[in-house]
């Protein structure tokens, strides 16, 4: 039994394997990114402040990215466990 060797895996197999992300790289990238999306709503805020009112599908698009960055922050905030 000990000249039986153990199959390896074929080159799809280890090309395709990826580690698992730890939890505490999660947290870290989820406080990056919570950190950062304030600046982003600021930014499109900014932008349509200064949008003439006659643009109307420019406008409406800024308001929606603005109101998805806002269920960002809040998404994060519930993985967090924190409250938003």
């Amino acid at each position: 039994m000990a000249d039986r060797q153990r199959p390896r895996a074929s080159p799809c197999q280890r090309r395709y394997h990826f580690p698992h992300a730890s939890a505490n790289g999660r947290t870290t990238a989820l406080k990056r990114e919570r950190a950062e999306l304030p600046t982003h709503v600021a930014n499109y805020q900014r932008e349509l402040d200064t949008t003439p009112q006659q643009d109307k599908a420019r406008r409406e698009r800024l308001e929606w990215q603005i109101r998805r960055v806002r269920q960002r922050m809040a998404d994060i905030e519930t993985r967090l466990g924190r409250p938003s």
